[in-house]
């Protein structure tokens, strides 16, 4: 559980590094190109997201990533001043680059894939 909480731990102060002195869509625009860097750059990180996600069926690392989790969401609440619908957009895109940068689509050469990252950096 450790290497968990300090998965998201390590998200939360990407999100604070990448966002500091910022409000409103640019703390989102700025979080989102540091994540994706993340993404891209540290297989590890990504792996054990996933395979924490992946493991909350049991209730002890279901509650580390809850917490964790919602400290993400929390942070970006605050620190954005965004609506709850521009929230959760956010973190649902986010959640499908972690899908895509699973898969090893990030500079895949297949059409659907390169309008699905396409799509993906239009709006972060």
């Amino acid at each position: 559980m450790a290497t968990v909480e300090r998965c998201l731990r390590g998200t939360l102060e990407l999100f604070h590094t990448a966002s500091a002195g910022l409000a409103g869509e640019d703390v989102l625009h700025a979080i989102g190109e540091a994540y994706t860097e993340r993404l891209a750059t540290d297989p590890t990180y990504l792996h054990a997201q996933m395979q924490a996600y992946a493991a909350c069926d049991d209730p002890d690392i279901r509650e580390v990533v809850r917490r964790g989790f919602g400290d993400l969401v929390e942070y970006v609440e605050r620190s954005s001043g965004l609506p709850s619908e521009r929230v959760s957009h956010f973190f649902a895109k986010g959640m499908l680059l972690n899908v895509i940068a699973s898969m090893d689509l990030l500079a895949a050469p297949e059409s659907w894939a390169e309008r699905l990252v396409e799509g993906c950096q239009r709006d972060v």
